[in-house]
């Protein structure tokens, strides 16, 4: 969908101002789990339950070292092996190989969540803390590390409802959209708990065009107005297959609305880059758009987020 590129920051302040005014301080002042308190006993149980063939499949894309999109990462992956030098020598003994990897999982390539602490706005970051606290979160884990992320899940496929195979950039998914596709698609709408994700087809893009794509071209995503909806909601976790804002930015002044808004007005973790392409087309074949889905951030101390693999199951 086409919006104003003259959208003023008055307008993300006062979506700011709402969000902040509903979400930090409802589940307490020291709170750190945010929108993820919405996912209780009972909501892992329901989702349990909706689980019928028991078809599973992985959201995340692959990481691999070297090939044709290395350059699209923040800084390319590394990894190395060799022999455990401790490991006795002898002709019966073991040889235990081991691995080092290296990488900055933030970024456009790499799947990941984004934690609350990843970010700040105007020296705040959510439910009130100092941006300079998060400079050392020593004790903090990721949100969900401690218990993991299961829950019920929705997609909405933004690219096939446009009849292309992916968004262009610059492309704002709005909030009428999702909730034409949740009238059409879901035979329960989107409520307390649920986590939302929107294929936009950026995994295929890279996929299929990697010599011309490009994150600092551009990147569809959806509309900053989607996450006040979120809210209302009350969404545990929004996930996409892009970097979750739109390049080129909605506003100039403030070109990370949604990451903003979502992580620091309301505390909701983030899934960046997903590959929502296998999961789709499972989707269509079944005509089923929810599903269970299971997150596991790493147990990172003072994490700003973790790589995952979100594996979702029907």
């Amino acid at each position: 969908e086409v919006f104003s590129r003259r959208t003023m920051v008055e307008e993300i302040e006062g979506s700011f101002e709402r969000l902040k005014a509903r979400c930090w301080g409802a589940f307490g002042s020291d709170d750190t789990l945010g929108t993820l308190n919405y996912i209780a006993a009972p909501t892992r149980q329901a989702a349990a339950a909706s689980i019928v063939e028991g078809d599973s499949v992985s959201l995340s894309r692959p990481l691999r070292v070297g090939g044709k999109d290395k350059a699209l990462y923040a800084s390319p992956p590394t990894r190395s092996v060799f022999m455990d030098p401790r490991a006795p020598v002898t002709e019966d003994a073991v040889a235990w190989h081991i691995e080092t990897w290296a990488f900055t999982y933030h970024g456009y390539m790499m799947s990941h969540m984004d934690d609350w602490t990843h970010c700040s706005w105007r020296g705040m970051a959510y439910n009130g803390r100092s941006a300079s606290d998060l400079v050392d979160m020593g004790d903090h884990f990721p949100q969900g590390s401690a218990a993991g992320i299961f829950a019920r899940c929705v997609l909405f496929d933004a690219a096939r409802d446009a009849g292309v195979p992916w968004l262009e950039p610059g492309h704002a998914v709005s909030r009428r959209t999702l909730e034409r596709l949740e009238a059409e698609h879901l035979d329960r709408p989107v409520g307390r708990g649920d986590v939302v994700l929107v294929r936009t087809g950026q995994a295929r893009a890279i996929q299929e065009c990697v010599g011309g794509f490009s994150p600092s071209r551009g990147m569809p995503a959806c509309h900053w107005d989607v996450c006040e909806w979120l809210c209302e909601r009350q969404v545990a976790a929004f996930g996409s297959d892009g970097a979750n804002d739109c390049k080129p930015a909605l506003v100039s002044s403030c070109p990370n609305p949604f990451h903003l808004l979502c992580l620091v007005a309301m505390g909701m973790p983030l899934l960046d880059n997903l590959d929502l392409e296998r999961l789709a087309a499972l989707c269509d074949e079944k005509q089923r758009y929810s599903f269970a889905l299971a997150v596991c951030p790493l147990l990172l101390q003072g994490g700003t987020g973790s790589p995952v693999n979100a594996v979702a199951t029907f």
